[in-house]
């Protein structure tokens, strides 16, 4: 393998690459080089070629049974395709025929293997700026694609393929039409973005037409029973989400310093769509925030004295304000139970309530005050919206309050009014 002299000249090329070509972030890349270093001693010890792709998947293969969670393996595994792509040192052997052909590239549209284009995948997903629950699923459905492909080379992959990718999720597949418009999008992305194929036809392919439903809206006095059944913190959330017109993730993605108690608003930073907005907070919230916070200040500043990190924040934002992580401000509004061990860093951070955790509350909360509805907290937002036109409210206003981008959507609310209205008289109660 590699000789002694040859360690810090690697090590010192394999840094660049990764600051460089590979766009790691610098309090990644001890990481890398760690996980390189145990593969590369890994096939020394077993006289295996270091740039086989059997030997690759036999050291995965032992670091999972070894205990390391799943983002330390994929970061292994990337941590060894940067070393093959940039730093393979002159002379060293293929360990099989072919190998150094399909070793992993990057994706430009002609060559590139799958665990490559999905790298390149999160990392276009990544540069746009779209939210992790997109770059999830799209991820997701460009890896159920990969399988559905078998053999094919990313780059060889045809339109028709992802036509009948398409196609067979409805067919075979049963799902939804809002799934398969989601798989879609991801393909479409893909295809554009990461491998630079041509287009033709792939736009053209039938989408399955998403049915209109009718939203779920609540009474007043449903409001009431189902927050007067939850418990603390949750009540004072789903308050928030019907007070304010919030969708779920906006609620949980608050911090200290979108709420100005003082102005009696909210501001909602990084909505559906990027797009930002204030809305007002409830008069009668005031005071139950106030003391709330008092509460989450206590939560930090006992986070602070057992080696807390932070919050999670964005990278960039983490790079341009080292600080902001531990202040006071970026805390969440909606602290989470516990700490937990950030997947990049390994340090102690405080997420925010998780959404799984809210909707099993208002789901246990409906039954218990006898609501008769199928209750989600997003039915929250839409009993809000409705209740303002009810209100008297114009239409203009609620859609700016709600962030709607587009009017057509805020009119499905003038729908449900007028059935609840009780203008139109069935002919049985004549």
């Amino acid at each position: 393998m590699l000789g002694e002299g040859s360690t810090g000249d690697l090590e010192s090329r394999y840094g660049r690459a990764l600051a460089g070509k590979a766009g790691v972030p610098e309090h990644h890349r001890p990481y890398y080089w760690k996980w390189l270093s145990a593969f590369l001693e890994f096939c020394r010890l077993r006289h295996i070629d270091a740039t086989s792709m059997p030997g690759l998947d036999l050291f995965l293969e032992g670091f999972r049974k070894s205990g390391r969670l799943g983002f330390q393996v994929e970061q292994a595994r990337v941590a060894v395709h940067v070393y093959w792509m940039h730093c393979i040192p002159e002379g060293m052997g293929t360990g099989s025929p072919g190998a150094v052909e399909s070793l992993p590239r990057v994706v430009s549209g002609v060559s590139g293997n799958w665990p490559m284009a999905m790298a390149s995948l999160a990392r276009e997903l990544k540069v746009r700026h779209y939210s992790a629950k997109t770059a999830k699923a799209y991820l997701h459905w460009v890896r159920a694609f990969s399988v559905h492909a078998a053999e094919t080379l990313p780059g060889s992959v045809t339109v028709e393929s992802a036509r009948d990718f398409i196609s067979r999720l409805a067919v075979e597949g049963k799902v939804s039409a809002s799934t398969q418009n989601q798989a879609f999008s991801a393909l479409l992305f893909f295809y554009a973005n990461v491998l630079g194929l041509p287009l033709e036809g792939l736009e053209r392919t039938p989408r399955a037409v998403r049915r209109q439903e009718v939203p779920t809206v609540l009474t007043r006095p449903e409001v009431h029973a189902v927050v007067s059944a939850l418990e603390y913190p949750y009540n004072l959330f789903v308050q928030l989400l019907y007070g304010c017109g919030l969708r779920l993730n906006e609620g949980l993605m608050l911090r200290i310093q979108d709420l100005d108690l003082g102005g009696g608003a909210l501001r909602v930073h990084n909505g559906k769509g990027g797009k930002g907005r204030t809305v007002p907070l409830p008069k009668t919230l005031l005071i139950p925030l106030r003391k709330h916070l008092e509460s989450v200040r206590g939560i930090f500043e006992a986070d602070l004295k057992v080696g807390y990190a932070g919050v999670f924040i964005p990278e960039a934002l983490e790079r341009k304000l080292p600080g902001a992580c531990r202040s006071w401000p970026w805390q969440w509004v909606f602290p989470g139970g516990r700490l937990t061990v950030s997947e990049g860093d390994g340090k102690l951070r405080r997420f925010h309530l998780h959404e799984t955790g809210v909707q099993k509350a208002v789901k246990a909360a409906a039954e218990a005050g006898k609501v008769s509805k199928r209750v989600t907290p997003h039915a929250f937002r839409h009993s809000y919206a409705t209740h303002l036109l009810q209100m008297g409210y114009d239409i203009r206003t609620v859609q700016e309050i709600l962030g709607h981008s587009d009017l057509s959507t805020t009119m499905i609310y003038t729908h449900v009014l007028q059935s609840m209205s009780g203008k139109v008289i069935s002919p049985l109660d004549v």
